[in-house]
């Protein structure tokens, strides 16, 4: 039965992709945060863009940490073409001009 089992590398995009796809969560959290508690007290004043940086950056060390040679390689891949997926969602769904560029 073929296309039951990834390969590695096949497992690690797709894995990465979801977390790079992650980084929507951020500002839709940040957006939502006036309404909820527990995120007031989790992001006390940290700006979006912050916000992002950072988990960008963690997700990068992550995947350095679990991923070794060109597993590693196909992983930021993946995960940068998540991120970027992610930011063209966002921008389209948002309501600016810049709306065609997300699709």
């Amino acid at each position: 039965m073929a296309g039951i089992k990834f390969v590695p590398e096949g497992r690690a995009s797709v894995y990465s992709f979801v977390l790079g796809l992650g980084a929507v969560c951020i500002p839709l959290l940040s957006a939502a945060g006036s309404d909820i508690a527990w995120v007031q007290t989790l992001l006390p004043g940290i700006r979006t863009k912050l916000a992002i940086a950072v988990y960008v950056a963690s997700v990068n060390g992550l995947l350095l940490v679990l991923y070794k040679g060109p597993v590693y390689q196909v992983a930021v891949r993946a995960c940068f073409l998540g991120f970027a997926f992610g930011c063209g969602l966002l921008v389209s769904f948002s309501k600016t001009s810049w709306g065609p560029f997300g699709w």
